[in-house]
């Protein structure tokens, strides 16, 4: 069951990342997005994004488990103030396995809609193919895991650009081994 949560509830809580998200925080925070530096110098305009949902499993009063809602510009769980946003929480009875693939599905549909920087297509085929589980994988694409073909239909590309960019990145990993 799903239910919208107070607002005025707020204070007092405990905000962490659920553990069954907590790879998909760690996939978003290492993705190169194009916009990202500006919103970091706070380019942009905060209430832009005060409206996003973000939900959540409570455990209790007291606390709040996150599993998505955290792939926005200024998401921080340290400094968030949740009166400026929309939780829609969801009871207890998910498992851990459906609070990742729901988890995933919802950044994934986020991170394809965003502006991926363009010169980060191989890194971000890298990110998905370590962290995304493959069953999430062959759920949202029909494959365990991303080629470059895949990642070139994606974003319009040529699979022969995303091999540029493997080999560079095998170049420069190449000359550290050095």
């Amino acid at each position: 069951m799903k239910k919208i949560l107070n607002r005025l509830n707020f204070k007092n809580i405990d905000l962490i990342i659920h553990p069954a998200a907590m790879p998909a925080f760690d996939f978003y925070n290492r993705t190169k997005l194009l916009f990202r530096s500006g919103f970091n110098k706070e380019i942009f305009n905060k209430s832009l994004f005060e409206s996003d949902l973000i939900f959540n499993v409570t455990s209790s009063n007291k606390q709040i488990k996150i599993i998505t809602g955290f792939d926005f510009p200024y998401f921080d769980i340290e400094k968030i103030d949740l009166s400026n946003h929309t939780i829609i929480s969801f009871d207890e009875s998910l498992s851990d396995i459906e609070i990742e693939c729901f988890s995933w599905k919802s950044l994934l549909t986020n991170i394809l809609k965003s502006s991926i920087d363009s010169k980060s297509l191989s890194e971000l085929r890298t990110l998905s193919n370590s962290y995304i589980p493959k069953h999430v994988l062959s759920d949202v694409l029909g494959k365990k895991c991303l080629t470059q073909e895949d990642i070139a239909i994606i974003t319009s590309r040529s699979r022969t650009t995303i091999a540029k960019q493997d080999q560079k990145i095998k170049t420069s990993n190449d000359f550290l081994v050095r």
